[in-house]
């Protein structure tokens, strides 16, 4: 009985193990302007409530953002969202439309994909 428990238990650690996605070198340096900030989570609000006046949507959004990412630049708000998520080739597309959508009834929202490189941001 022991002998099996150990299978098992040593069959459930192996395949847990095996499932882990390890990455390695993939990393990306950011460099913000010489002028942002760093803002606290009270800061956010605030900035999100003066800038969107109180709409539920940014409110809620503003109140999720982690404030270890989170900075202020040129009156601009920036919150680096990071993850090993794959994405198929239309996702920038599809979160900028999102985006967009969400942001309908803001006049002064903008949005757009830039190439740098090949690359699209």
């Amino acid at each position: 009985m022991k002998k099996l428990l150990f299978l098992i238990v040593s069959l459930t650690y192996s395949l847990t193990c095996a499932a882990q996605k390890i990455a390695l070198s993939k990393t990306i340096n950011i460099s913000l302007p010489s002028k942002s900030e760093k803002l606290s989570k009270d800061q956010i609000v605030a900035f999100v409530n003066e800038r969107f006046k109180n709409d539920e949507i940014a409110l809620t959004a503003a109140q999720n953002t982690n404030p270890d990412h989170t900075y202020v630049a040129d009156n601009v708000l920036v919150t680096l969202f990071y993850g090993n998520k794959s994405v198929n080739e239309n996702y920038l597309l599809q979160t900028k439309k999102g985006l967009d959508e969400m942001s309908r009834k803001d006049k002064s929202y903008t949005s757009s994909i830039e190439t740098i490189k090949t690359i699209k941001y």
